[in-house]
């Protein structure tokens, strides 16, 4: 399944902090080594976890790369962005509003035709704050770093962590698509009158900045 991490790092190396996934989530802690790299291990009520991360200190991509295991078997790979904006020395120059819209399944029998959508706030300080709605009624809401790419690791646990929807969106800040990337919903198979064999939608997002109309304009 998909998950979604944040850490702190401390000059010394040490870092603590916490990863959601299907199960609900779990808090890990370790320290770098000179060269990079650590080790660390969750245990869940189902498996145990072994998380190899790597700091890229030398490409100065500001990026931690990885990989998660399971059972001797490399489960997936890991990806995370450091948060370089800061309000005084380095503001964001993409700070404002946007909103998105998710398209939803140009088949509604397999998976819900109807659009989601969010409305998004990027901080001077690189967080973007986010809240909408899913095309099934589920609210969706987050706060997150944009990264020194101007990508948001967009990630939303559904249906008590049974379900997500994940993508990596990046703001282009161009007139016809301030905003690109892929949202992929993932629903399991539940008792339920809609959709009970669940569904996997992959929607491209369709962005745009926001600019709210001058005083006593009609939008």
């Amino acid at each position: 399944g998909s998950g979604y991490f944040t850490f702190k790092l401390s000059k010394t190396g040490a870092f603590s902090g916490k990863i959601s996934g299907n199960t609900g989530k779990y808090p890990f802690a370790g320290t770098f080594s000179q060269g990079g790299y650590a080790q660390t291990t969750i245990t869940r009520s189902d498996t145990t976890l072994t998380i190899g991360w790597q700091l890229d200190l030398t490409n100065g991509t500001d990026q931690v790369t990885g990989t998660v295991i399971n059972s001797q078997t490399i489960d997936s790979v890991l990806l995370g962005n450091r948060l370089v904006y800061d309000s005084i020395t380095n503001p964001a120059s993409l700070a404002g509003s946007y909103t998105i819209a998710i398209p939803g399944s140009d088949d509604a029998s397999v998976a819900p035709g109807g659009d989601s959508y969010a409305a998004i706030t990027i901080l001077s300080n690189g967080m973007v704050r986010s809240s909408g709605k899913l095309s099934d009624g589920t609210l969706i809401s987050q706060s997150v770093g944009l990264s020194k790419y101007n990508q948001w690791p967009f990630y939303q646990l559904l249906l008590s962590g049974d379900g997500s929807a994940f993508g990596y969106l990046t703001y282009t800040n161009l007139p016809e698509t301030a905003i690109d990337g892929e949202v992929t919903w993932i629903r399991p198979g539940i008792i339920s009158a809609f959709y009970p064999e669940g569904f996997t939608n992959v929607s491209s997002v369709l962005g745009s900045a926001y600019a709210a109309p001058l005083a006593g304009t009609r939008v």
